[in-house]
């Protein structure tokens, strides 16, 4: 089981940071750059969704029962969000100084999932 854990975690991280990045970018986009708050928490619900899915499943599938499986991805998932919710403060404070600091707010307009991937 340590091998899926491992190659589950692996790929589970990829695509769910790509996506994480992916979504905030179209946001952001969308939003002309306003309302970090919805941006944080919807790229963070898409991708902690994925991330969730994508591990529990290479690294649990057939090993546990299918509703203790999906009982896992539940939880972890609400778990996942609730964190978000209770950083998003820290994260907004981090936020708005580097881009202070920087003096830059890029917006990646021309961004594709083929890019990405």
């Amino acid at each position: 089981i340590v091998p899926r854990i491992a190659i589950g975690s692996l790929i589970a991280y990829l695509v769910g940071e790509m996506l994480n990045s992916y979504v905030m970018a179209k946001m952001k986009t969308a939003s002309k750059g306003k309302y970090f708050w919805a941006r944080a928490l919807g790229s963070t619900a898409v991708a902690a969704l994925v991330d969730t899915v994508i591990f529990s499943t290479i690294a649990f599938y057939g090993t546990i029962p299918l509703d203790a499986l999906v009982g896992l991805i539940v939880t972890v998932y609400i778990i996942k969000m609730i964190v978000e919710v209770l950083v998003l403060p820290i994260t907004y404070r981090i936020v708005r100084s580097l881009k202070k600091l920087e003096g830059d707010d890029h917006f990646d307009t021309n961004l594709s999932l083929k890019t990405i991937f």
